[in-house]
Parts: structure tokens; sequence; C-alpha cells
């Protein structure tokens, strides 16, 4: 599944898994063991929630993709708009996911604020910052095998 998923994605989620270790890391040396493995806690969680929203997004795209190629001119727009709404629902349920993690984790096992907020950092802070020097590639995902193998195992998905 990771060759589907878009270059910019893919530097996405490495910069948070480099930024994760490097923020807990220091976190760990300059503020001891309790506040260091509760940035890394929080920022796993970060960065796995991350990875599920990255696939999603990009299975959603391939699956609106080949809908467009197959669609008449008058389908595409409301094929779009309909990837649209999904992406938005995804990213509204992403953010759900989070709060509520980070809601049981400060509330019910007593979790630095500071170590919370740094580790939820290490999702946001590439997905503002990677796309600025990463572009995607005009030819879209890298995909193996040939168009007619790939546009048949994305119809299956879909």
């Amino acid at each position: 599944m990771h060759a589907k998923i878009p270059q910019p994605f893919r530097a996405i989620l490495i910069a948070a898994i480099i930024l994760l270790v490097a923020a807990s890391a220091v976190c760990l040396l300059t503020q001891g063991t309790r506040f260091g493995t509760e940035t890394a806690v929080t920022g796993a969680f970060s960065v796995a929630l991350l990875y599920v929203y990255v696939v999603w997004y990009s299975r959603v795209m391939m699956c609106a993709d080949a809908q467009i190629k197959d669609a008449d001119e008058d389908k595409v727009q409301e094929i779009a708009q309909h990837s649209a709404i999904r992406l938005q629902i995804g990213s509204l349920v992403r953010l759900f996911a989070l709060s509520a993690f980070l809601i049981i984790a400060i509330v019910v096992f007593h979790f630095d604020v500071i170590a919370a907020i740094i580790g939820v950092t290490v999702m946001f802070l590439p997905l503002f910052i990677v796309p600025l020097f990463v572009k995607p590639s005009p030819s879209g995902p890298a995909q193996a095998g040939s168009p007619a193998e790939n546009s048949s195992e994305v119809e299956k998905q879909c």
C-alpha cells in the first residue's frame, strides 16, 4: 500500500517520525523520564493517527480518480464534490479521535499538558511545513504494475 501513497504524504510521514524521535529524546534528556515518555506516547499516537489518515486519504483519491476516468463530464463535478466531503469528514474524525485521546491522557492518566502539546505538534508541524518543500509529481502517485492492473485493483477497493 505504501507505493500508492503520494510523495508529499510520504515525506510528511517521514518528517513526523523523525520529529517524534527528536522531540522525545530532547524532552527525555532535558525534562526527565516521565515528561519524555508522555511526549513519546502522545507523539506516537499522533503519528499512528496521521498514518491511518494518509492511507485512507490516498485510497479516497485513487477511487475518485478511477471514477472520474470512467465518468461522463456531467458526473465529474459530482464525484469531486463527494470526494471532498469524504476528505473533510475524515479530517474531522481524525481531529475528534485526537481530542478524545488527549482528554483521556490528560484527565485519566494525568499527562503533562505541555508534553501532550509537544506530542501533538509532531503530527501538525510536518503537515504545514513539508508541502512547502515537496511538490506532488505530475503523474500522480507511484503505482506498481500495468495501468490495466491498477485500475482493476482500484475498482475492487472502491
